[in-house]
């Protein structure tokens, strides 16, 4: 695909017509992938990302509070907003079968969709120092709201602590947004509950009125009921293995109230699943992509057990996302 082919649109508002509109309608004000560039009273910007998972439709109701928010107050800060894949939100799909990942396209790449990515961090870098990025996501699982940090610096943490408590830090995969903006300012990955969660689009909307009028996030670290975990491992099934979340004729079979597990310890021991058929049916991949699921898991009789305690995240039991991404993540709580 000639990476000619996505058109990158610069505007200079938001349009009106936004207040009316439904996530899968935003192609007809947006209809391709679009900087939003604002000025305030401080020229330092903050740059926002929504729907690079364009079925995590939060951060599009985040845009229309922010909307609202702009419309009756002067802004105190600079703005840039990248409305990333209009293309796939129309549908309420995470991203089409013939494009990338718009959350996995923030390194070098050859695609139409990576050479999009390019240009919007090469607009972003000319823009002159940024004050923070701000990336809003849902999962698909039962998960609380929290932070993805890519440096333990303290702005870094200060930042998302304003928006939970509870935060991860991780460098894989680093082809996020997240990780690529980390390089120029304080990132935070925002992960909002699930789409449309009415909590999580407030929280993530007061962050964002927050950073627009703090003058620094250069503040001592949280208070110790702050939790950061640092991921370790991403679970994938292996290709062509039978699982189930519920049918106990699978080959895999997980229990059926998977999702509840995430930000739960898995203890040493803890029965992961049960697997009937041959060979291993799990890979866990650390930052550097070696498989290291003998590290975390342990097959006796037909169990798959835990061999060490981990903590859950992102533990999904749908199907398109365990295959467009992971089945989930394992954890280890910092002490900092």
């Amino acid at each position: 695909m000639d990476h000619l082919e996505i058109p990158l649109n610069i505007y200079q508002q938001i349009p009106e017509g936004i207040r009316n509109l439904s996530p899968t309608e935003v192609r007809r004000i947006f209809p391709h992938p679009t900087i939003i560039r604002l000025k305030g009273r401080d020229p330092k910007p903050l740059f926002l990302s929504f729907l690079l998972h364009a079925n995590e439709q939060s951060s599009f109701f985040v845009l229309q509070k922010l909307h609202k928010y702009i419309s009756e107050n002067e802004l105190p800060r600079d703005l840039i907003i990248f409305v990333g894949n209009v293309y796939a939100a129309e549908k309420n799909k995470r991203f089409l079968e013939d494009q990338q990942d718009y959350n996995r396209i923030w390194q070098e790449g050859k695609t139409a969709e990576h050479y999009l990515a390019k240009r919007v961090l090469d607009y972003a870098k000319t823009q002159g120092p940024l004050f923070a990025s701000i990336d809003v996501h849902n999962n698909t699982g039962a998960n609380p709201h929290y932070g993805c940090i890519n440096k333990l610096d303290r702005e870094y943490i200060y930042l998302a602590s304003l928006f939970a408590k509870t935060m991860v830090y991780f460098r894989n995969p680093g082809t996020v947004q997240s990780v690529a903006f980390a390089e120029l300012c304080p990132s935070v990955t925002l992960e909002c509950g699930q789409s449309g969660d009415a909590q999580g689009i407030e929280r993530a909307f007061q962050l964002i009125v927050d950073c627009l009028n703090l003058e620094t996030l250069d503040h001592p670290s949280p208070s110790s009921d702050v939790h950061i975990f640092h991921t370790q491992g991403q679970i994938k099934i292996a290709d062509g293995v039978d699982y189930s979340f519920s049918d106990r004729e699978a080959d895999l079979i997980f229990p059926k109230e998977f999702e509840k597990l995430n930000f739960s310890p898995l203890p040493e021991g803890f029965t992961f699943a049960q697997y009937s058929g041959d060979g291993f049916p799990l890979h866990v991949f650390n930052d550097a992509g070696e498989e290291i699921s003998s590290e975390f898991f342990v097959k006796r009789g037909d169990r798959i057990e835990m061999k060490k305690e981990a903590f859950a995240s992102m533990f999904t039991t749908h199907r398109e996302v365990i295959a467009q991404d992971c089945l989930g993540y394992l954890m280890e709580e910092l002490e900092l």
